[in-house]
């Protein structure tokens, strides 16, 4: 069933999570869908683009069509059980949204929006 809670709290981690793919081409997330880890990342187009690990030598495909509510979902209930690459941070999810929410503040306090 479709309720406010679960919209709010599924766009906001979308916001969040597309934010930054976005903010530098070097960001990614690396997921596993139970056959193989994907990394995540995103073009400066807005296109998702996904790379399996397993064969890390071919260039990565686009994975709009192919990411919807649940995926993203998922996505962050396994970042927030990855350990963060900065020890300050509880978990990868948390170093995410943090580093995220920062770079947009100082950006609009920057640009005055």
């Amino acid at each position: 069933m479709r309720n406010n809670r679960t919209l709010i709290k599924v766009t906001e981690n979308m916001k969040i999570l597309y934010q930054y793919l976005y903010m530098d081409e070097s960001h990614t997330v690396v997921v596993n869908n139970r056959m193989t880890d994907l990394e995540l990342s995103m073009n400066e187009h807005g296109d998702i683009l996904c790379r399996n690990m397993k064969y890390p030598q071919f260039e990565p495909t686009k994975y709009n069509d192919r990411i919807n509510l649940e995926d993203i979902d998922a996505i962050v209930s396994q970042l927030k059980m990855q350990p963060a690459t900065k020890e300050y941070f509880k978990n990868r999810w948390a170093e995410i949204k943090d580093t995220t929410l920062a770079n947009i503040a100082l950006n609009m306090s920057k640009y005055g929006v």
